[in-house]
């Protein structure tokens, strides 16, 4: 959206932005959607590309990921979802064997970002980074992913909302103490809005008040 706000505005005043060439990147952020570079065909065709040549790109991108590693993430999706998550011991089971396939996943192939894997796998099986990372919170695993995603976090390939959803659900859930980011919150649950303010600052999201405006408006 920063792109796109960047681009969009060069173009409406006139300023330059990197033509075809940041329009290619552009394009490359759009390729997870699939579809969703349509609404931005008439930009495109203003700087000189086609339908064609758009299309093309996204197929590169879907191409240059990596089999392996979306064959892992597809078996893991399908093993987090199973049964709907209804039965307790065959959830406890998965999660635990997930969280190791997916420290495989980070020691051979690094965090799975988006621009890397996009948002589906195999057969539009959906991968949803933020729901399989809470779960990952009643792991064994979880101080390795706490220490693992931080670092993904601080290099801009995590988005800082799984990270903390992550992190909170544990507070909350397993160590029954107070959440940190205010990201997943319970019934009951009292944030100290100052503190979780400054916590929040430390992984670059925004303020509570903030987060809720950017809800309001998006």
């Amino acid at each position: 959206e920063e792109l796109q706000n960047y681009i969009y505005l060069s173009d409406r005043f006139g300023k330059k932005f990197g033509g075809k060439k940041t329009l290619g990147k552009f394009i490359n952020t759009l390729a997870p959607y699939r579809n969703y570079y349509q609404p931005h065909l008439p930009l495109f065709h203003k700087y000189g590309i086609d339908s064609i040549e758009v299309k093309a790109r996204i197929q590169n991108w879907e191409n240059s990921r990596d089999k392996v590693l979306i064959d892992s993430l597809t078996t893991l999706f399908i093993r987090d979802q199973e049964g709907g998550r209804a039965g307790v011991n065959i959830m406890i089971k998965n999660d635990n064997k997930n969280a190791l396939l997916m420290k495989w996943i980070f020691e051979n192939y690094g965090f799975p970002s988006m621009d890397k894997v996009g948002i589906f796998g195999n057969n539009d099986v959906p991968m949803h980074l933020l729901t399989f990372f809470s779960h990952m919170a009643a792991t064994d695993y979880y101080p390795y992913f706490e220490t693992e995603m931080r670092k993904y976090v601080s290099s801009g390939h995590c988005f800082p909302r799984d990270y903390a959803t992550m992190v909170d659900r544990h507070y909350l859930q397993i160590r029954k103490e107070d959440i940190l980011y205010g990201m997943y919150i319970g019934y009951d649950t009292v944030i100290d809005t100052a503190q979780v303010n400054i916590n929040r600052k430390t992984v670059g999201l925004p303020t509570i008040k903030h987060s809720s405006r950017l809800r309001k408006d998006f």
